[in-house]
């Protein structure tokens, strides 16, 4: 081989290792440009909901959003963070004009907590954002709900199973609700038939007796009445208006109910209700305990009961839901 080739070859090898050194390596501009082009933002959530020192909020979830050049309102850009265990988050952005937004609400002894503040970012400086109280919009957890702004699971368990309690007839156990600030509780008929005494219990330390008001073995449907002192942290469930502009109870619709079992925490469960053509059903498993538990649309109104039927026992009828 001459010289002239093994040089050709040498030189081709080299130049092909540059060239896959180039494609693999990431590009990253000088350091001095970085600090130029990029500026900085510290972000801090905190909350005061006990009127004592203000707490970090951990593991929250924000949006930052990047608005348009010359527009407050076109979004062309959107990050998703998370504050630390210390309530804190930083994070390096292109200068220009953002909102920083809560993911979701921030619910806290019946009140809900969001956040949304407009940042701008200067090029090579940090910015700093304090997200506290005075800096949030306060509402009652209610209403966030009927905006649809309430959408987790453990979220609405905080919102609304202090309205949910468990019923307790001499041979079966099942969930009420309670519809009425004066006591009522509304609950399934075959939890409380056949029964001389009734009991409710709201959570693992307080049971009172109940009274039966109303029943109603055709529509499977019962009323009963505890004295509302028992119970003064326990709130009252809305029921979906009978002429609602807006249908809840139809095929395909979205659903979520609350159960109360006697020694366990109340549980949550999402679904889809389904038109049977014999009646409406939910997609879930319905226990014996589910008996009598509210079935809550979107906005958290009662559309409905569960009521679970033994397909072994005497009672005519199919699991599904009570309208």
């Amino acid at each position: 081989m001459s010289r002239t080739t093994r040089f050709q070859r040498e030189r081709f090898a080299l130049l092909l290792a540059c060239l896959l050194t180039a494609l693999t390596t990431p590009f990253s501009a000088p350091a001095h440009l970085q600090s130029r082009s990029l500026g900085k933002v510290a972000i801090k959530v905190t909350l005061n909901a006990d009127d004592q020192a203000a707490a970090p909020v951990q593991h929250f979830g924000l949006i930052v959003k990047k608005l348009s050049d010359g527009s407050a309102e076109r979004v062309i850009s959107a990050i998703p963070i998370k504050t630390t265990a210390d309530g804190s988050v930083s994070l390096s952005l292109i200068p220009g004009d953002y909102v920083v937004e809560s993911e979701r609400p921030l619910i806290v002894k019946g009140k809900s907590y969001e956040w949304s503040v407009k940042l701008r970012v200067e090029s090579g400086s940090t910015a700093l954002l304090e997200l506290d109280n005075e800096a949030a919009t306060i509402t009652k957890a209610d209403d966030a709900l009927r905006r649809g702004r309430i959408v987790d699971e453990a979220d609405l368990l905080k919102v609304l199973s202090d309205g949910v309690v468990n019923v307790q007839g001499e041979l079966v156990q099942g969930t009420g609700s309670i519809v009425d600030s004066a006591g009522l509780i509304l609950t399934s008929q075959h939890v409380i038939e056949r029964s001389k005494e009734l009991r409710v219990q709201f959570d693992g330390s307080r049971k009172v007796a109940a009274k039966l008001v109303v029943d109603d073995p055709d529509l499977d449907l019962a009323v009963l009445w505890v004295n509302p002192s028992a119970c003064p942290a326990c709130k009252t469930l809305a029921i979906e208006e009978p002429n609602s502009a807006s249908n809840s109870v139809v095929d395909g619709a979205r659903v979520f109910t609350i159960s109360s079992p006697l020694t366990q925490d109340k549980t949550l469960t999402k679904g889809t209700l389904r038109n049977t053509g014999k009646g409406i059903s939910p997609d879930f498993t319905i226990a014996s305990i589910d008996s009598g538990a509210p079935v809550f649309n979107a906005v958290g109104e009662i559309v409905g009961l569960l009521k679970f039927v033994d397909p072994n026992g005497s009672k005519p009828g199919s699991s599904g839901v009570t309208r």
